[in-house]
């Protein structure tokens, strides 16, 4: 009877173990993919607003080539 009651503690064990280590594995790529989402949304951030001032400056051409040509 001891001998099943410390075969069943052992597995116990053992689960409990690898469990442990999933739960760290999980937190660290959860930590990974925090990390990279923070840099996507810096990364659309500046394309946005890269794209944004083309806009402007190409906006900004054709007025002048407006005036330039007497279409203004």
């Amino acid at each position: 009877m001891w001998g099943l009651v410390l075969i069943v503690g052992a597995i116990a064990g053992v689960v409990l173990a690898r469990s442990g280590g999933a739960r760290k594995e999980a937190a660290y790529r959860t930590t990974l993919y925090n990390e990279l989402e923070e840099e996507f949304k810096t990364y659309k951030a500046k394309a946005n607003e890269k794209e944004k001032k083309l806009a402007r400056e190409l906006q900004t051409e054709r007025n002048k080539l407006d005036e330039l040509t007497g279409r203004g």
